[in-house]
């Protein structure tokens, strides 16, 4: 099977005179930004999701989509503290 030729550089399609034929690439469509925060949460699980997010930020490409997994972390860490306290 034969390899895809490589793509030509504008210069290049000016100078042979052509147009390109290849689509351009789609940009992200999910903004990144910080999460909001669940109502749900406890003061404890809340801090942990604070800290997550803060540290998550840093990070090109966090989305709000990532609330969720956020969320869960934050609930479990919280029940797993609770559970260390009482051993």
């Amino acid at each position: 099977m034969p390899w895809p030729m490589p793509r030509k550089s504008e210069a290049m399609h000016r100078l042979t005179g052509t147009r390109a034929k290849a689509k351009a690439e789609p940009e992200f469509q999910v903004p990144a930004s910080r999460p909001r925060a669940p109502k749900d949460l406890s003061p404890a699980a809340l801090v942990v999701f604070r800290h997550l997010c803060a540290l998550s930020s840093e990070a090109p490409g966090t989305a709000a989509g990532d609330r969720r997994l956020i969320r869960l972390y934050a609930i479990k860490h919280e029940r797993h503290a609770k559970a260390r306290a009482q051993d």
